[in-house]
């Protein structure tokens, strides 16, 4: 008698232990299914920006890319040093009107590099009279509103180093592999699903 007691024991104890199993199990399940989800949508967002930043790279007129309206560019002069020196990054964002004081990137007639100069006046025709804050005279001809870029709306000192590296020194070719690898690590450290 004593023998059957303890094979029930026995058995409640290992559907006791085997109810425990499937929860834990389940549980580990939701959240590999979570991290795999947030995991997609990081991976995701990251080439959705990526694609549409090359989308506008080669399809804007001037070949400035813009994410969420936004522009990134790097100030290769010393025309507005002091209040933006050579070596800066800035981030831009096109306005629907400017004023004077604005600091905007513009488009000169039969130019490709964008500049970055002051709003010092607005003429009647409501073209924009600019000068860089170091040039001593005003730029030659009056900015019209589609040749603005956008109004500078940040400036990251000395952001324009990193932004060169990585166009001109393969940066962004070791950024990519950089991101590869740990994507890598984690599909290699991840432990095998059961």
């Amino acid at each position: 008698m004593d023998e059957i007691k303890d094979l029930n024991e026995s058995a409640e104890e290992i559907n006791t232990n085997d109810s425990a199993y499937q929860k834990r199990k389940k549980k580990e399940r939701t959240k590999r299914y979570i991290l795999r989800s947030i995991e997609l949508l990081i991976v995701g967002f990251l080439v959705m920006c990526l694609t549409w930043a090359l989308v506008t790279k080669f399809t804007s007129k001037y070949k400035v890319s813009s994410l969420f309206g936004y522009s990134s560019l790097t100030i290769i002069s010393n025309s507005m040093t002091n209040t933006i020196d050579k070596g800066d990054s800035i981030i831009i964002k096109k306005q629907k009107s400017y004023n004077v004081d604005d600091i905007i990137t513009f488009v000169q007639t039969g130019d490709k590099i964008p500049t970055t100069h002051k709003i010092i006046s607005i003429n009647e025709d409501g073209s924009y009279v600019t000068k860089g804050d170091y040039n001593t005279s005003t730029d030659k001809d009056p900015i019209k509103e589609e040749q603005v870029l956008g109004k500078v709306v940040k400036v990251i000192k000395n952001g324009g180093l990193f932004q060169e590296w990585l166009t001109k020194e393969n940066g962004l070719i070791y950024i990519i592999l950089g991101v590869g690898i740990i994507v890598a690590a984690i599909f290699v450290i991840r432990k095998p699903q059961e």
